[in-house]
């Protein structure tokens, strides 16, 4: 008779928990002895994390599953995903084997935890603050199972994404297929531990993004990390195993990164003002962070149009469906590398995504990556970055990205002749000139010293100024003088004006701002005081005029009220030496000559004599012999005098003369 009392107050009890509408169970587990019902929950000891019972938006089907308190739609783990009940007569207890299971309400089991222990009676299933559920033998203190080793698609702190190396211990998120069926999704999110670790989005097993290369601190393929530091990353290979564990460090404040049913991976953070999550971060979240999105050796630009475009030697592999905005099937070769130390060159690409499947090795400098790059006939690209070292690329050179000035230098590989192909013509005018221009200079400076000392001819004279200028290089942008302007620049050679006499003639005294000068130094235009140094500054005028299509004399720009000088400083200082080109030889492949012959430019406009490198140096500097480059001071004549500044828009003929005394030498036989 006792024993039926107790049987049927079992009974009781049992159908109470069913019937009863709401149990809230204050505590954060489940023992043998507890029976989680539909929809009451156990809550994590500082409320962070619930585990109960819910229904994703426009179905009735339930799923047991950890949410946050504060925001319980959003779901960060999900027991029986794949095994919905189909209502919410569902419940959650330990089994007699000492697991976790779900049962329906035929009492049958549709999910358990599956784990083997020796003392199955005395197992408990807790949650803690960080929204783990973890399944332990009391009796020992072993953890049985926990829900962090099988995560669903949200990656919480101190949970682990591992790559083991092998393919079925890769633990990774993984989406959901819809938003309103958590079942396995076609999209994951994990870590490759292949040469240098990186983070991946699949879709199946083929990558849709990545994160580019970890260099201990940041991920070298994700922009925004070079800008500012991106809390909560950090990648590390800390087990027995040696397998590769990626992991975010406990917060102070609610994190996590959730994989959505479009393979999109976000970075979001709960904002307790609004108590809403924002989301800081994401990925792919532009057109290029596709992976391969211009396919084999095409280079991608989100500012391109197209985004598209193929690297430096290469060419589309199919025109016709470039051409159609499908650019899949990338580029190919132009020319075949000669692979033998001295017919290959490379290409530097700035600011770069780097490709996929780098290897890397240690290495003190760039050079030496350039070196074994060169010294292995399957290298097609390498790259030097201060926390790996070299990264080297021997197949295929795909997921490039140009990115806005952050990123890594990419070394392309070519053959010699796609080194010099398709250089624009206009831009390649600036080393003959400024060659042609330091010629004459040396020229002029010999003649003088030897006309000295009576060692030049007439002949060789009137050859030197008189011959027909070359039709290679034409200079007609150059300022020409009349006898007629001379003679009005002297008012008619009167002697006042004479200053003295030089080693080819007398020297007058120049009344009116001859153009030739806006070209002359500093020193030499007010003081009247004249070397090397003062040609090296002309030739620095010459070079800016070039880049810019603009002659000094004429320029000046009224928005910031600057003249030639002043605009090539202003921009170049602020990064944006590309934008002082001339718009018709301005392009992206050209960027990185045009702001170096900026740089030259101005070092060659220097105030101080001192301060400009040699005329030799600057041969040196555009020939690249010297490579890194000194950066230049501000020029104090960067400002131009403009008479509507002042209000003197209309100056009488007779006061435009120049205030810096400027002298005039006038050639005569002795």
């Amino acid at each position: 008779m006792a024993e039926y009392f107790m049987y049927y107050h079992l009974i009781l009890f049992i159908t109470y928990l069913y019937s009863c509408p709401s149990l809230s169970l204050e505590t954060d587990r489940i023992t043998s002895s507890t029976l989680l019902k539909d929809p009451d929950t156990i809550t994590s000891p500082r409320n962070v994390f619930k585990f109960g019972f819910f229904s994703p938006a426009g179905t009735t089907n339930r799923y047991a599953a950890v949410f946050y308190t504060v925001s319980p739609t959003t779901i960060a783990w999900i027991a029986n995903r794949d095994h919905p009940l189909p209502d919410s007569s569902g419940a959650a207890t330990i089994s007699k084997d000492g697991n976790l299971i779900l049962t329906d309400s035929n009492n049958q089991t549709i999910w358990s935890t599956n784990a083997t222990t020796s003392s199955p009676a005395n197992t408990t299933l807790r949650i803690g603050d960080t929204g783990n559920l973890i399944l332990t033998d009391d009796a020992t203190g072993a953890t049985l199972w926990e829900s962090f080793s099988r995560p669903s698609n949200v990656l919480l702190p101190t949970m682990k994404i591992i790559d083991s190396g092998r393919t079925e211990n890769r633990v990774t998120l993984k989406s959901w297929r819809s938003a309103s069926d958590p079942g396995l999704g076609n999209f994951s999110f994990g870590i490759s531990r292949w040469r240098i670790p990186q983070q991946f989005v699949w879709e199946g097993r083929r990558p849709v993004w990545r994160s580019g290369p970890w260099n201990g601190l940041i991920y070298l393929g994700i922009q925004d990390m070079f800008r500012y530091y991106v809390r909560g990353f950090s990648a590390l290979s800390n087990d027995s195993a040696g397998d590769l564990v990626y992991v975010i460090p406990q917060q102070n404040v609610l994190m996590m990164l959730m994989l959505n049913a479009s393979g999109n991976i976000a970075r979001m953070i709960w904002d307790d003002q609004s108590r809403s999550w924002e989301k800081v971060w994401s990925a792919p979240d532009k057109a290029c962070d596709a992976y391969g999105k211009c396919g084999p050796f095409g280079s991608c630009d989100d500012a391109g149009s197209p985004v598209c475009s193929c690297m430096r030697g290469f060419e589309p592999t199919s025109r016709e469906e470039w051409s159609g905005g499908n650019w899949s099937s990338g580029c190919s070769r132009r020319n075949q590398l000669h692979c033998d130390g001295n017919g290959d060159g490379f290409w530097k690409m700035r600011f770069m995504k780097v490709p996929d499947f780098a290897e890397p090795f240690p290495a003190a400098g760039e050079g030496e990556c350039r070196r074994r790059c060169l010294a292995n006939c399957s290298c097609l690209a390498y790259a030097h970055e201060s926390n790996i070292g070299c990264m080297i690329w021997n197949d295929v050179l795909i997921d490039v990205e140009k990115f806005n000035g952050v990123g890594v230098d990419l070394f392309i590989r070519l053959s010699a002749s796609d080194l010099d192909h398709k250089r624009d013509k206009k831009l390649y005018i600036i080393i003959p000139v400024v060659a042609a221009f330091i010629f004459i200079l040396f020229a002029w400076w010999w003649m003088v010293k030897s006309k000295r000392k009576g060692q030049i001819s007439s002949s060789v004279w009137s050859a030197m100024v008189f011959e027909p200028e070359s039709d290679k290089v034409n200079t007609g942008e150059l300022p020409r003088f009349t006898f007629e302007m001379l003679t009005t620049a002297t008012d008619q050679f009167r002697a006042s004006n004479l200053l003295g006499r030089g080693g080819f003639g007398p020297v007058y005294k120049v009344l009116q701002s001859l153009r030739f000068w806006r070209y002359m130094a500093p020193e030499y235009a007010m003081e009247g005081r004249f070397s090397e140094k003062s040609d090296v500054y002309s030739l620095g005028v010459l070079m800016l005029e070039i880049v810019k299509g603009k002659r000094n004399s004429d320029y000046y720009n009224h928005e910031w009220s600057l003249s030639l000088l002043g605009c090539a400083w202003k921009m170049w200082s602020e990064n944006n030496g590309y934008g002082f080109g001339d718009e018709s030889i301005a392009s992206p492949e050209l960027e990185e000559d045009m702001v170096r012959c900026i740089q030259i430019g101005l070092l060659c406009v220097q105030d101080s004599p001192k301060d400009r490198p040699i005329a030799q140096t600057v041969v040196s500097m555009l020939s690249r012999e010297i490579e890194h480059l000194p950066a230049p001071k501000q020029p104090t004549l960067a400002e131009k005098w403009h008479a509507s500044a002042t209000g003197l828009t209309e100056l009488p003929n007779h006061v435009r003369y120049s205030m810096s005394d400027l002298t005039l030498t006038t050639l005569q036989g002795r």
